[in-house]
């Protein structure tokens, strides 16, 4: 009974995958969570909140005598092509930035295009410094296969629409630019 127990629970493991992740930088996303790309969490809004924290070797706090300062920002998801026997992810340009954040969680204020995935993360200031962007590497378990991804910004993707106000699904303008009305 315990050797079939633990062989079911490997091929579930197996089957359904796993990610592990190593955060760069001085902040830790906390919703949406992280996963490998392929598996990036669906926000609940086209207008959805994020949020994070200041890990602990970071030279501030959210709630002591020096509070923490954030960058926030959302990229397209941009383009992936085959190079050789790897594959090349370059993601898209900036759709949406707000500065100087004093709370690590944020809202975004333009509706984001529904049924589409993006990258966002998140940068600390002290004083007159801005860190790096935080990214993350990861390595997925799937089946028979792994894969890797090295400094990669928090993926996510929209739901496919709202009741009301969600902008239509257009295919993105030529040279990238914003969509009117809906940050794309």
């Amino acid at each position: 009974m315990m050797r079939t127990s633990a062989l079911a629970f490997m091929a579930v493991a197996l089957l359904s995958g796993c990610t592990s992740a190593t955060y760069k930088g001085n902040v830790r996303p906390v919703s949406p969570g992280v996963g490998a790309p392929g598996f990036a969490d669906t926000v609940d809004s086209l207008t959805p909140t994020f949020r994070w924290k200041a890990d602990s070797k970071a030279p501030c706090t959210d709630d002591g005598p020096s509070p923490c300062v954030y960058d926030f920002a959302i990229w397209d998801w941009g383009e992936q092509y085959a190079q050789g026997t790897s594959t090349v992810f370059e993601w898209g340009p900036t759709l949406y930035r707000r500065e100087r954040l004093t709370r690590p969680e944020h809202t975004v204020e333009l509706p984001l295009v529904p049924d589409s995935r993006f990258l966002w993360s998140v940068r600390l200031r002290t004083g007159d410094t801005v860190s790096a962007w935080g990214t993350y590497d990861f390595t997925s378990f799937a089946v028979v296969t792994v894969v890797d991804g090295k400094n990669w910004r928090y993926p996510f993707k929209t739901p496919r629409a709202e009741a009301k106000g969600a902008p239509p699904r257009a295919p993105p303008p030529p040279g990238g630019a914003p969509q009117q009305g809906a940050a794309r």
